[in-house]
């Protein structure tokens, strides 16, 4: 292989790793928003709970 063909591989290579390096934070950033997805919704079901409760305790 000649020099440019060398040095066209090379930046090829240097912007697939930098495309995977962006890859992997992006979905590190989506798996952190689906954690705190999950965690809000946690929390909504348990006020939603709490007042159903307390909504069955005016009732009775």
């Amino acid at each position: 292989m000649n020099r440019e063909g060398t040095g066209a591989l090379r930046d090829l290579t240097a912007m697939i790793q930098e495309k995977q390096i962006e890859n992997s934070l992006l979905q590190n950033e989506l798996q952190q928003q689906k954690v705190q997805t999950e965690e809000k919704d946690k929390l909504i079901k348990e006020l939603n709970n709490k007042l159903i409760e307390q909504e069955k305790r005016k009732v009775i």
